[in-house]
């Protein structure tokens, strides 16, 4: 097989595009949650590395630490499902092998990987109206470094942020 980052981005935009609705629904539902008040901004994470990707909120009192729903008295906190694990990479479900590796490490699709996952939330996040939530809305892959800002759509490193 012949690996190109345009084929195999297109392959992750064909599968993300899948679950766009749901991801719309979702956080769409989340403008009505009445957030605790220790909740200071919400993250919707996710990881890479394996052929498949689930997503799943966060509610933190700022860029590390989480709030939960037992250190409230009154509003949601916690961490809630938004989209169960689905297919994503193809290419890792076939086979992993030597070539494919070397693909991936060589041309920085993981960055690129990364880069498009995040456009597709921040997409998501604008078609539900995401920003009437009311709260600092980030988006971040496990173990990855920086966070997308959902409202502004701009990556940033958040040890540099201070809410």
């Amino acid at each position: 097989m012949e690996y190109s980052v345009e084929n195999y981005l297109e392959m992750i935009r064909s599968n993300l595009s899948k679950k766009t609705n749901e991801l719309v629904e979702k956080i769409g539902s989340l403008i009505e949650m009445n957030f605790a008040e220790e909740v200071n901004a919400i993250f919707i994470e996710s990881s890479i590395g394996e052929p498949t990707l689930y997503f799943s909120l966060s509610t933190r009192e700022d860029m590390f630490d989480e709030v939960f729903e037992e250190e409230v008295d009154e509003g949601f906190a916690g961490s809630v499902d938004l989209l169960d694990e689905f297919l994503v990479d193809e290419w890792l479900e076939e086979e992993w092998s030597d070539t494919l590796e070397e693909f991936y490490e060589k041309e920085g699709v993981e960055e690129a990987c990364i880069a498009e996952i995040g456009r597709w939330v921040y997409q998501c996040f604008n078609q539900a109206n995401g920003k009437e939530i009311g709260i600092p809305s980030y988006f971040e892959i496990h173990d990855a470094g920086n966070a997308l800002d959902l409202l502004t759509g701009e990556w940033f490193d958040p040890e540099d942020v201070e809410l």
